[in-house]
């Protein structure tokens, strides 16, 4: 699978979000890690790319156990764009709703 459209095909859960980059980097966290803030996160866990704002979109879908978080699949796509957006959201949204 190569392109985001036939990802967005078989993954067709999928949010989009705007994230403002600083630093030269994007940590990947579980979110639960937020409850006790640490300013560590494991450098496999750790994505470099330039500072700037971009689109974030990050896509699933149910895994075939039907337990959500079971071995799932996420992809997620970076864009970079010129300036915030709008946003829907504030704070942090749901990718899905059991």
């Amino acid at each position: 699978m190569s392109t985001y459209e036939e990802i967005d095909k078989k993954y067709p859960i999928s949010i989009r979000l705007a994230l403002d980059v600083k630093g030269g980097k994007i940590s990947i966290i579980d979110l639960f890690w937020l409850m006790e803030w640490s300013k560590e996160c494991p450098t496999t866990q750790q994505i470099p790319v330039d500072d700037g704002i971009y689109h974030v979109t990050v896509s699933t879908t149910k895994p075939k156990s039907g337990i959500w978080g079971d071995n799932q699949e996420i992809y997620i796509f970076l864009s970079k764009i010129n300036e915030m957006p709008k946003l829907t959201w504030s704070g942090v949204p749901q990718l899905f709703t059991i």
